[in-house]
């Protein structure tokens, strides 16, 4: 295990000699099948001046020998092996290490278009933006089939989002429509506001980005859709209590922590309200034999009507080798 990371580091921006312009990071956990395509991912960058810091967050699959047989071929991978401690202290420990002006992310069943850091350089060379994301493909990986909306689309923001960063404010808590993996911050913004909470779970990006915005960091959008955000069965989102949970959490947090104007602030007390009253919503009745093959029919249908029939040419182009698999019938 590396021990040069250590518990509660501080977030620093300050300049380094030889430094890149980018850090993306990446907390891994027993990811053996998917980790490699994440990382070439990156690696395929038309922009190269960055460092990938990957910490193993005590993995019992093959995550550990893959991340340092790629750190071995490209000197840009940075690794670190860690005893478990969850995925928030682990990508906080990844920022601290961090070395880049900026800071990105990406998940070890997610993806970077090669163009991702090129255009994002372009939108943060302005001084005044501290947080950018661009649209996010959504990808199932049990079939490698690719949603027909993009994560804009699927939240209804595929006009351009408002530059009052109150309206943009407004617009954020009611839904997260910032895709993990195609979101980028400036360091200096995440050593003024801090990284990731280690309360929540689930809604940890979320909240982060909220944070931003709320401590007046001006969030731009860059054109293009220049992420695939995966999809793997067992996500903490597909439960829902458990996250209906978290986001009551996550909106307590906001309201009675974050300095908000009084409109936002109520509003996000109503959120947590509505989320503590759907946690507690008892499970209904449990379904039979026919509603539960009338259910399999219709879930089949809005599969196939949901999904694209063939990857959109940019992925293509991309990533030749990720091929669809059939759904088994």
């Amino acid at each position: 295990m590396d021990d040069g990371l250590q518990e509660g580091a501080p977030v620093t921006a300050q300049a380094e000699v030889g430094a890149p312009l980018f850090s993306i990071v990446m907390a891994a956990y027993n990811a053996a099948g998917t980790i490699e395509m994440a990382i070439d991912s990156a690696r395929a960058q038309t922009f190269g001046d960055f460092e990938l810091i990957i910490i193993d967050d005590g993995s019992s699959d093959a995550t550990g020998e893959i991340i340092d047989r790629l750190a071995v071929e490209d000197p840009r991978l940075v690794v670190h092996h860690q005893a478990n401690a969850g995925a928030n202290t682990t990508r906080n420990r990844a920022i601290a290490a961090a070395r880049g002006e900026y800071v990105t992310f990406l998940d070890t069943d997610d993806l970077k278009l090669p163009s991702y850091l090129e255009a994002v350089r372009e939108t943060m060379a302005d001084e005044s933006v501290g947080l950018a994301y661009t649209d996010s493909y959504v990808m199932d990986h049990e079939h490698r089939r690719i949603h027909r909306s993009t994560v804009l689309a699927a939240h209804g923001r595929l006009a351009p989002p408002p530059d009052d960063t109150e309206a943009f404010l407004a617009q954020l808590i009611e839904s997260c429509f910032i895709p993990f993996t195609a979101t980028t911050v400036r360091r200096s913004v995440l050593e003024q506001v801090g990284a990731f909470e280690p309360r929540l779970a689930g809604t940890d990006d979320w909240e982060l980005w909220i944070r931003i915005v709320a401590s007046g960091a001006r969030a731009v959008r860059v054109p293009g859709t220049l992420a695939v955000m995966g999809r793997v069965r067992g996500q903490i989102s597909g439960d829902r209590v458990v996250m209906q949970q978290n986001l009551q959490k996550m909106f307590e947090i906001i309201a009675e922590e974050f300095d908000l104007p009084d409109a936002i602030r109520l509003r996000t007390r109503e959120l947590a309200a509505r989320a503590g009253a759907e946690a507690g919503r008892p499970p209904g009745p449990a379904p039979s034999r026919l509603a539960d093959t009338l259910s399999d029919l219709a879930q089949h249908v809005t599969w196939v009507r949901a999904w694209r029939l063939r990857h959109p040419p940019d992925i293509s182009a991309a990533f030749p080798g990720l091929r669809r698999v059939a759904r088994p019938r």
